[in-house]
């Protein structure tokens, strides 16, 4: 059986994901960081849409996050600029 190479515990350990200067400490500190990363690289940020959808019938609830973007998928209405 060939053997495994031993490792310490220091070189399994993965690299700090923020700099230890950025401390989040809500999830509203995670959901303005999250929406400030993509529009510094220039994407529009779209408000948040409802639970239950406001323009479809045929659905009772959101079930996925492209919902809201439903009409622009199918030609419907233009992409938010």
């Amino acid at each position: 059986m060939p053997q495994r190479a031993e490792q310490s515990q220091e070189s399994l350990s993965l690299p700090p994901l923020l700099p230890n200067s950025l401390v989040m400490t809500t999830t509203n500190d995670i959901r303005r960081t999250f929406l400030e990363f993509f529009e510094k690289r220039g994407h529009t940020p779209v408000a948040s849409a409802p639970l239950v959808p406001h323009n479809d019938p045929s659905l009772m609830f959101v079930n996925a996050g492209m919902v809201p973007f439903k009409n622009v998928f199918t030609g419907l209405e233009a992409a938010p600029a």
